[in-house]
């Protein structure tokens, strides 16, 4: 996906987020990103790794830092601990609606995801982008396997935590896997 349709794209992702109650910081919108790329398949052409707080993309992190550069996201401070919050502005917007087919042709994927992300917080979304991380790159591995991966990786996540998130991803798989068919 070229760059201006993909970050048409991660306007409206932003904008649904915030429609969902969600923070909508940098780590919202890593997860989200996450999520459409490797549960829904939206062809994002992201690389994530796995980082502090879960899968993370450092070109996403450009691409938004963009985003707000070119003032098409306002950045809204907040007291610490807490980073800032982002919005998408009329001239935001304005790109949307210059590239339309973008959003349009993955409107459904974006809902889903800001349905099942968007009210989440840090810490859940860690698990959640950890457990996928580990269900889409460890295919053969049981669930339980994947849980263990997940807590060595992330040893702050105790191990039952790590068992519902990968019970959690492979029913939101399912969930996904119904609603694209």
């Amino acid at each position: 996906m070229d760059s201006l349709p993909r970050e048409a794209l991660l306007v409206r992702l932003a904008e649904e987020l915030r429609n969902r109650d969600s923070w909508c910081g940098e780590t919202h919108m890593q997860k989200a990103a996450f999520f459409l790329q490797d549960l829904a398949e939206v062809p994002l052409g992201y690389d994530f790794m796995l980082y502090k707080h879960g899968p993370f993309s450092f070109d996403l992190r450009d691409e938004i830092r963009e985003l707000v550069a070119y003032q098409l996201f306002d950045v809204e401070t907040q007291e610490p601990p807490y980073g800032p919050r982002f919005a998408p502005n009329a001239r935001g917007q304005s790109l949307a609606s210059t590239y339309p087919q973008a959003a349009n042709s993955f409107a459904t994927q974006i809902e889903y995801v800001a349905s099942i992300l968007g009210s989440r917080s840090a810490a859940e979304l860690e698990k959640l982008g950890t457990a996928l991380w580990y269900t889409v790159r460890a295919q053969g591995a049981t669930p339980e396997e994947r849980a263990q991966l997940v807590y060595e990786r992330k040893p702050h996540i105790p191990v039952d935590e790590a068992r519902e998130a990968v019970r959690e991803v492979e029913q939101l798989k399912r969930d996904w896997e119904v609603m694209a068919s």
